[in-house]
């Protein structure tokens, strides 16, 4: 894969229109600015997206994804690059063209964004089934690497303590809770994990909006690869399956049943020439492992309020999803 394209501007949300030009000149020397139209990307939630094209050739479209403010405290940057080349490499992803200080320009890929109708469509849902069997197969280096779950949640425990501005409920009983999944839970659920096989390059954030949808191809294609990194399979799954309650209105009743998720994982699972033989203990591990992504992303919300402008409507999403922990914690704890 070839190198983007480097720059040191920093181009404001503001005024994107107006100082974008002279970096796409590099990228589109052809491009008239008085030809160029923009517009914004519907389902970023930290990061904002725009479509930039000429009038002459829509299909020509660029994406200017401008990072969201502080969204360093909580990504690695360094490594998403590294991630978005492998990705590349595998058919995975656009490369990036262009890198700036506060973003990156890449080729617009035709879709159009999920919703939680979408991804449990019988039609659908099968084609994401098989797109996340070819993320997850793809063939990680020698060295191994720790399953990134836990640091990521100590990640965001780090940032809400550090910032000390709004703690969630039962935040040390919670902090408590974490310290057993390391040392206990994860080492019961997978004393021996496979690395290639139940440990593999997960997307991480599985979110409707991460996904696109081309009807005319009938294909997937996931964006915002901003948190992959080398994780368990099944907690990818469950993630997934996670957003199926919906995210504004989260609806608990619109969890996957047994039998959807039978369907989902037997196409999945003969996608990765895995076998699947032993439906009941996958249930129980997912149902596990979306207990710890209600945990982990519930963090993520609290951390993200110091940061935020519209602090309730975080506040009220992580408390929203870390009760529903607190829900489904005796599936995790004997006790």
């Amino acid at each position: 894969m070839s190198q983007p394209i480097s720059s040191s501007v920093t181009l404001p949300l503001e005024s994107t229109l107006r100082d974008i030009y002279p970096l796409i000149t590099s990228l589109r020397p052809n491009w008239s600015p008085s030809n160029l139209r923009l517009y914004q990307l519907i389902g970023g939630i930290n990061n904002t997206a725009f479509g930039i094209y000429s009038e002459s050739d829509r299909s020509d479209t660029l994406v200017i994804k401008i990072y969201g403010f502080k969204t360093e405290e909580f990504i690695d940057r360094y490594h998403e690059k590294t991630i978005l080349s492998t990705l590349v490499n595998h058919g995975l992803a656009q490369p990036v063209l262009l890198q700036f200080t506060n973003g990156i320009i890449y080729k617009f890929i035709p879709g159009s964004v999920c919703t939680e109708n979408y991804i449990r469509n019988i039609r659908i849902a099968p084609l994401i089934a098989r797109h996340l069997a070819k993320l997850h197969s793809i063939p990680l280096e020698n060295q191994y690497h720790e399953p990134c779950l836990m640091p990521l949640i100590k990640k965001f425990v780090k940032l809400i303590i550090t910032n000390h501005k709004h703690y969630p409920e039962d935040f040390v009983s919670l902090c408590s809770d974490i310290d057993c999944i390391e040392k206990d839970l994860l080492p019961s659920m997978f004393p021996n994990p496979r690395y290639g096989i139940d440990l593999v390059l997960c997307h991480n954030d599985l979110a409707c909006t991460n996904i696109l949808y081309n009807a005319s191809s009938q294909t997937i294609s996931f964006i915002d690869f901003e948190y992959s990194a080398i994780n368990y399979a099944l907690f990818d799954i469950a993630n997934h399956f996670v957003e199926y309650v919906g995210v504004d209105q989260m609806n608990f009743d619109r969890c996957p049943t047994r039998n959807e998720q039978y369907h989902w994982l037997k196409i999945y699972f003969q996608a990765r020439k895995l076998s699947f033989d032993d439906p009941e203990k996958t249930y129980r591990q997912i149902e596990q492992f979306s207990a710890l992504a209600h945990l982990c992303y519930g963090l993520w919300a609290f951390a993200q309020v110091a940061f935020a402008t519209v602090e309730h409507e975080y506040l009220s999403y992580g408390q929203r999803r870390l009760n529903r922990y607190k829900e489904m914690r005796s599936m995790l704890f004997n006790r």
